[in-house]
């Protein structure tokens, strides 16, 4: 989501929460994922950890 990650209901898909996150500018787009606990983004050639 563009205004943070959103955090989803397994079993219908529905948006449950959202946590923000500032971006910046970054007009593209960002792929998640996790390492252990800390949630990663990569946006364009930067891997950024959110804690």
């Amino acid at each position: 989501m563009p205004a943070g990650l959103a955090a989803l209901d397994p079993a219908t898909g529905a948006v449950t929460s959202t946590i923000p996150v500032d971006r910046g500018d970054r007009p593209g787009p960002v792929r998640v994922g996790p390492l252990g606990t800390t949630p990663l983004e990569q946006r364009g050639r930067t891997l950024v950890a959110l804690r």
